[in-house]
C-alpha cells in the first residue's frame, strides 16, 4: 500500500499502522454509514485523537481540518466560510474546549465560529475532537455542556462517541 498524500498539517506525523484498531474499525462504520455522523473523539492528550483525523483526511479527497482557535480566525477572515466547509467531503474540528471557560469577545467568536462550522457540517461526515468528556459526572453536566451550552453541545453530540484512553505517547 503506498502512502497517503499528507495534505494537511504535514508537520504532524502520523501513520495509519498506529491507529488503535477499534477506531479504525469505527470509521469503517461510519464510511459505509452503518452509525450516524459526527464523530466525536474524546480522550486525554496524545492517545491519537487528531493523528487518526489526520490519516483519514489524508485518504478523503476534499477535507480540511481546523483548530477551534483557527476556525474563530478563518471565520472572521471569510465571509465564504459556511459554503466553503459544506463543500468539503470530511471536515474536521480539533481542541473543542481546550481554553476552559473564556470570556469576553473572544469567548463570543470562539462560540459562533464553531456553531457556524457545526451549522453548516449538520449531516456531512464531520470529526469534532476534544479532551473533555462529553459524560457528566455525579449528575452534572458534561463539561463541554457547562463551557457551551446544550444547543452547541447537541450539534457536535449527536452522532457517534469514541473515546480513546492511554498515555500520551508524545511523552513516552
Amino acid at each position: 500500500m503506498t502512502t497517503p498524500d499528507v495534505r494537511l498539517q504535514k508537520h504532524l506525523v502520523r501513520r495509519f499502522s498506529v491507529i488503535a484498531k477499534p477506531l479504525l474499525a469505527e470509521f469503517r462504520e461510519l464510511i459505509r454509514g452503518s452509525k450516524p455522523w459526527p464523530l466525536l473523539l474524546f480522550g486525554p492528550a496524545g492517545t491519537g485523537k487528531t493523528l487518526a483525523s489526520l490519516c483519514l483526511c489524508d485518504i478523503t479527497p476534499r477535507a480540511t481540518y481546523f483548530t477551534a482557535d483557527t476556525l474563530a480566525d478563518r471565520v472572521v477572515a471569510d465571509r465564504e466560510f459556511p459554503e466553503f466547509v459544506k463543500l468539503k467531503q470530511l471536515a474536521v474540528l480539533d481542541e473543542i474546549g481546550t481554553r476552559g471557560v473564556m470570556t469576553g469577545p473572544r469567548a463570543d467568536l470562539h462560540y459562533r465560529s464553531i456553531k457556524e462550522f457545526a451549522d453548516a457540517r449538520t449531516g456531512k461526515a464531520t470529526i469534532y475532537i476534544t479532551n473533555l468528556s462529553p459524560k457528566g459526572k455525579d449528575g452534572n453536566p458534561s463539561p463541554l455542556v457547562t463551557l457551551y451550552d446544550d444547543r452547541l453541545f447537541s450539534r457536535i453530540a449527536c452522532g457517534t462517541w469514541f473515546e480513546l484512553k492511554g498515555e500520551d505517547r508524545r511523552m513516552a
